[in-house]
């Protein structure tokens, strides 16, 4: 008699029974196997998701056919691909670069702040709503916040620097630095 033995909630192996225990059989061994590696292989990358994420970092705009060409599957494989890479929460957001120079912000800088650990979480409550920042980070070390703003000027960069910066209550120590010249820009990771 073949009965059905669960091993979890999602896998049953079916067994027959040989001298009182369960010997599974193969069919059933073999599916199991499968869940098994199929749920393993979930996060594992293969050359054609690399290749698909390395494109969709170039170029987020790019179409499923044109994608479907260079990895030599169908346009519906490379989109289900795509949508398991979101699922899997690998690709996390779909988006542009735009350039903020051309919209007038021409100063780029970093600040790096020390603050008191009683005041962080307010310190980065008020920064998070400024429209000037466009990065916050929070650092290892001495409670450090590592910040990018962009601004139109010299001038509006003081004003940030007075009116967001120095008026915060817990500011240890203030660092700036400007952006001379980018050498390179990436976004994610090399895959």
């Amino acid at each position: 008699m073949v009965t059905r033995k669960s091993l979890s909630p999602r896998y049953a192996c079916y067994c027959v029974p040989n001298h009182g225990d369960y010997v599974p059989y193969l069919v059933g061994l073999s599916f199991f196997l499968l869940q098994y590696e199929a749920k393993r292989s979930e996060s594992m990358l293969d050359s054609i998701d690399s290749h698909i994420l390395r494109r969709l970092a170039q170029n987020s705009r790019i179409s499923y056919t044109d994608l479907a060409k260079e990895v030599g599957l169908s346009g519906v494989a490379v989109k289900e691909r795509i949508d398991r890479l979101v699922n899997q929460g690998i690709i996390e957001q779909f988006s542009i670069v735009i350039s903020a120079e051309k919209l007038g912000k021409k100063i780029s800088a970093y600040l790096e702040l020390e603050v008191e650990p009683a005041h962080l979480n307010q310190i980065v409550d008020v920064l998070k709503q400024n429209d000037r920042v466009a990065v916050l980070y929070e650092m290892t070390g001495p409670c450090i916040l590592h910040i990018h703003i962009l601004v139109e000027s010299i001038e509006e960069m003081e004003q940030f620097m007075n009116e967001s910066i120095y008026s915060l209550e817990g500011i240890v120590r203030a660092e700036t630095q400007i952006l001379m010249k980018r050498h390179k820009n990436q976004d994610g990771l090399n895959i």
